[in-house]
């Protein structure tokens, strides 16, 4: 159990557990060696409550929603520890979870009805494969007070101890690790507690990858910026948010994020126009356009043509075409129209936001060329009097 520490240092009045689940996900090379680590903490809910929040227990909400702080209390008692403060990190560190239907959804945070975005377990899950949740963790960093400290608490401390009944809980811990790090036994998948009455606390899911081909000489990731990216990109294809307004401001944050990872980390525009035709995303293509944004015409041109048929989301098309409307004048010309109209998919078409975007665009194209004929028509005119 813990104690949430809001950000002008004020101790929660009551208790709650720090979660219900917690998921790990270790990706091993061939010697066992671990190469990345991440977790994600869930405060487990049977059902979504039906007022404001999307649960109801105060003191869960502020721990996940508002705490930068807590203290343990029971086991490490009034030790304290730091909960991630940069939002991106946050919701990918704590999240809720919702197992009483089918099927079972896990949901990111804060808990306000209109803000967070759900997602079947099973798609959790494969985000989690591919880097696109959990928060990466170091175990080399035992001494730490912020996240890499929280899961060494949980691994050397939380669960050898014993309960309050006097019962062991995740007694079997080292027994699960060294099980499933032999990869002798593929049948067996789960280990629980020796009783199979009493109170056990939560449990931890492990998801183990051995690749057995990757050695010491290979890198992991080809740049660094780009795993930032789409980290960044997945949120913005993943994310479902209910209230239109938070759904357009969380993904225009989004973007901005990406854009700053384009500039501060110098990912080479080549690298992502790759992984975009590899691996389509909406939301990088929305980063990138906006990275793009008052660039020279021709480069701006060239680099996101191309990508508007693998645009399947408003929002994404909408962010494209205002880069486009915002640097179009005095370069974008009618012959260009014909290009463009032909890439974008029929059905965003219809939309009213995207159409008056489409024709601000062919307003301003046929405004430069009656300013360049014009200008033409002036020039010729000039060099008859000179003659």
């Amino acid at each position: 159990m813990v104690r949430g520490i809001l950000p002008d240092g004020t101790l929660l009045p009551n208790k709650c557990e720090l979660g219900d689940l917690q998921t790990v996900f270790v990706y091993l090379r061939r010697d066992k060696t671990v190469v990345k680590m991440r977790s994600v903490i869930f405060q487990a809910k049977m059902k979504v409550h039906g007022g404001s929040h999307v649960i109801d227990h105060a003191q869960q909400r502020q721990l996940y929603d508002l705490c930068l702080h807590f203290q343990y209390e029971g086991f490490l008692k009034n030790a304290q520890r730091e909960l991630p403060a940069n939002p991106v990190d946050r919701e990918r560190a704590l999240q809720y979870l919702f197992v009483g239907s089918g099927p079972v959804r896990a949901r990111t945070i804060p808990s306000l009805a209109s803000h967070g975005a759900f997602a079947d377990y099973g798609e959790h899950l494969l985000r989690f494969l591919n880097d696109s949740t959990g928060l990466d963790v170091d175990m080399d960093n035992h001494i730490s007070s912020g996240w890499d400290g929280i899961m060494a608490d949980m691994f050397d401390h939380v669960a050898p101890c014993f309960t309050s009944s006097n019962r062991c809980r995740q007694a079997d811990l080292c027994d699960i690790l060294n099980h499933f790090n032999s990869f002798s036994d593929h049948d067996v998948y789960f280990v629980g507690p020796s009783k199979s009455e009493g109170e056990f606390g939560g449990g931890i899911q492990f998801v183990i990858v051995w690749d057995s081909e990757l050695g010491e000489e290979e890198t992991f990731f080809p740049h660094g910026g780009i795993t930032r990216l789409r980290e960044l990109a997945d949120l913005y294809d993943s994310s479902d948010y209910v209230d239109k307004n938070e759904r357009v401001r969380r993904k225009g944050q989004l973007c901005n994020q990406m854009t700053a990872v384009i500039s501060s980390d110098k990912v080479p525009l080549e690298i992502i126009r790759r992984e975009i035709m590899e691996n389509p995303s909406n939301g990088l293509i929305a980063g990138l356009a906006l990275f793009l944004h008052g660039r020279l015409f021709d480069e701006l041109w060239q680099n996101l043509i191309p990508l508007i048929p693998k645009i399947t989301w408003k929002h994404t098309l909408s962010v494209v075409l205002q880069t486009i409307a915002g640097d179009a004048r005095g370069n974008l010309l009618p012959e260009h129209l014909a290009e463009l109209h032909g890439l974008v998919h029929d059905r965003l078409k219809s939309d009213g936001e995207i159409a008056n975007h489409l024709r601000q665009i062919e307003m301003i194209a046929h405004e430069n060329q009656r300013v360049r004929s014009y200008s033409v028509q002036t020039e010729q005119q000039i060099s008859v009097r000179w003659m």
